[in-house]
């Protein structure tokens, strides 16, 4: 081995050193925001077996019905990692994921340097993709990733994607179509994965047909290279076309996008807003100090504000640039990492409209085509200083300290980070200060410092979070377990109600309404409750918890009073049976009640209380008409029972309800 090759060994040891020496707090940082509905509460995970149904069955994705995605690759990675944990341990998590990051450093080093080479092949390619590799596996924003567990949807699926540019440059691997594996695998893992179709035929119309990117516009000109290019790339755009049709509903979002308007509007004023998204991506990327767990981003209705404008000019700026780069092989890798950058956030920032409108997890695949067009214009510019004689002996060891300089810094911010995500307090205390306008950003903080029982405090954000967001659910469910907690049930309990009735599809709002029924002793309510619950998110892990605790509790207390019926059976009395009616009706077997109240009218027929609790139970079972000629019976004895009366009046607007 010469010196050199040991110099580079030496140098891409150092950096992955730095590299793991910048993550190496990050590995006990816990779950956090999605990672409970797919992972925490997912009891699909738990049984390493049922992988087979990971790939048939989109609810083994998670436990809330409006954010499952078919992404079985995804959900096995989550249950291996669980299988070889023994259990919910993020560090086992962590350390998967970071392996995987790795790994895909490797692989960004081939691909690199494979680009790198087909467009100038030069001594100091391994060098210049060596240092762009590092460049990005340090980049601080990809710690909003890698510390995110559910996110390595976005760090498995990238790896996939740079894997199969791996196995198609090889050309025995490519006669055997072997990049469709991983092709798949990356689709398996997130939806975006199919982008690769689209970066592998601007690879092929620049790389391998050595055309630009209007090149195949000109058939009369180029018109076997055309046909060649159509040839290649038509069968695996034809694939992410079927995948992406059948995909389309799984990018659905679990809240509703505010939005000033309907259909094209809609999907018209997300696509104007994802301008200057992707202008503040672009903004992260060199300079990333504006990095939250969830940002505060709002719909723009209105395309000429300034803002919208300025963030056009410069994608237009850089689009142009990148058509420009790709007239020349020598330029070309420029015009693919742009284009790359374009495609990878295709899916999320175009006419598809996302419930949240930016997460800065999202550039963790674009970025890496920043990263190779910005690395190989500063490398074009290095070979012209190092051919100058001149100018290279002080350029070059200037540029080299300010690469290290740079490297340091991301070094430095990804460890910051990573002390942000350490605690659900910190994180979205973070979050508070950087996006105060956002009503998740706003509950989650308030949650995390009622974790802390800092009452006051988490009211006060969760009084935020319901002025910005006042039908959300979540904010309801957090409110009742506040007030609750706070020694106001009553007000806790129309908080929970609010939450059914603005999201009933929201497994969260049965499970902590029924644990608040439990604890003021309403067990019935609360089964109730988690039975309907099991039927819209059976893998929810809480419910069967819940159930069996209050079925077992339930079934204890039907038998003392079924036994308590028997004993009363042997000498009838009025006043015993009443008291058993009621007792029953609490119990929520309100047939019982109204069997026992029957027995109460055959000894005594004139019993009006007897005839108002009958009433109360099938209002209960929302028997309108039964339970009005209960109460009619109950006030034809007695016209001024009160009971009775508002027990009537229930019953009549449960009928006309009815009718409407």
């Amino acid at each position: 081995m010469n010196l050199q090759k040991v110099f580079f060994s030496a140098a891409a040891l150092a950096f992955t050193a730095l590299l793991c020496l910048s993550y190496a707090n990050h590995f006990d940082n816990g779950f956090q925001f999605d990672d409970f509905h797919t992972i925490v509460n997912n009891t699909h995970i738990r049984d390493i077996g049922s992988i087979g149904r990971f790939f048939t069955d989109i609810e083994t994705y998670g436990t809330n019905p409006d954010n499952r995605t078919f992404n079985p690759v995804l959900v096995t990675l989550n249950a291996i990692d669980y299988w070889i944990g023994g259990g919910l341990k993020p560090k086992v998590f962590h350390i998967s994921i970071f392996v995987s990051y790795l790994l895909l450093g490797a692989f960004l080093h081939l691909f690199f340097k494979t680009i790198f080479d087909l467009s100038r092949a030069d001594r100091w390619n391994s060098w210049f993709a060596m240092l762009a590799t590092a460049f990005y596996m340090q980049h601080a924003a990809n710690a909003e990733t890698i510390n995110y567990i559910i996110m390595r949807s976005d760090s498995f699926s990238t790896l996939m994607i740079v894997a199969s540019f791996i196995l198609y440059f090889d050309a025995s691997a490519r006669r055997f179509k072997l990049h469709y594996i991983t092709f798949f695998l990356g689709l398996g893992t997130k939806a975006t994965g199919f982008i690769f179709a689209p970066l592998l035929a601007a690879y092929i119309l620049l790389f391998e047909e050595q055309m630009p990117f209007w090149g195949a516009l000109l058939i009369t000109k180029n018109f076997r290279k055309t046909v060649r290019f159509i040839t290649k790339a038509t069968p695996i755009l034809l694939i992410a076309a079927l995948v992406f049709h059948l995909e389309r509903h799984g990018f659905k979002q679990g809240n509703p996008l505010p939005s000033s308007g309907s259909g094209f509007s809609k999907a018209f004023d997300y696509f104007v807003t994802q301008w200057y998204v992707i202008a503040h991506y672009l903004g992260n990327f060199i300079l990333p100090l504006d990095l939250s767990v969830d940002t505060d981003f709002s719909l723009i209705t209105n395309p000429l504000q300034r803002k919208v404008l300025l963030s056009l000019a410069l994608l237009l700026a850089i689009a142009g640039f990148g058509i420009y780069a790709s007239r020349k092989q020598e330029t070309r890798p420029i015009a693919f990492g742009i284009i790359w950058f374009f495609f990878a956030l295709a899916p999320t920032s175009s006419f598809i409209p996302f419930g949240q409108i930016a997460n800065d997890h999202r550039t963790f695949f674009p970025y890496i085509g920043l990263v190779m067009a910005a690395g190989w214009w500063i490398a074009l510019k290095i070979i012209q200083i190092r051919d100058n004689t001149e100018t290279s002996k002080a350029a070059l060891p200037a540029a080299a300290a300010l690469y290290l300089l740079v490297i340091g810094l991301h070094a430095y911010g990804t460890y910051q980070r990573n002390i942000i995500w350490d605690s659900a307090e910190s994180l979205w205390g973070d979050a508070a200060v950087k996006s105060p306008n956002n009503a998740r950003v706003q509950l989650n903080y308030g949650l995390a410092l009622m974790e802390k029982g800092k009452y006051d405090d988490a009211l006060l954000y969760y009084n935020k979070a319901l002025a910005l967001m006042p039908n959300w659910s979540y904010v309801h469910i957090n409110m009742g377990i506040l007030k609750n907690a706070m020694g106001k049930p009553e007000e806790g309990e129309e908080h929970f109600k609010k939450a059914l009735q603005y999201h009933a599809l929201n497994p969260n709002s049965y499970y902590y309404y029924a644990v608040f029924l439990e604890k003021h002793s309403r067990a019935a309510e609360a089964l109730k409750l988690i039975e309907q619950g099991i039927k819209i998110s059976p893998n929810y892990d809480g419910f069967h918890e819940l159930y069996q605790r209050l079925k077992t509790a339930q079934d204890k207390k039907l038998d003392a009073l079924l036994q308590q019926e028997s004993d009363i059976d042997k000498n009838p009395q009025e006043a015993a049976y009443i008291n058993l009616s009621l007792s029953y009706y609490n119990a929520g077997e309100f047939q019982r009640s109204i069997a026992v109240c029957e027995k109460v009218l055959r000894l005594a027929p004139g019993n009006v209380v007897a005839y108002n609790n009958i009433c109360s139970a099938y209002n209960a079972l929302a028997e309108w008409e039964k339970a009005q000629e209960a109460c009619g019976k109950a006030l034809a004895l007695d016209p001024s029972y009160e009971l009775a009366k508002n027990n009537l009046r229930v019953a009549s607007e449960g009928k006309s309800g009815e009718k409407k």
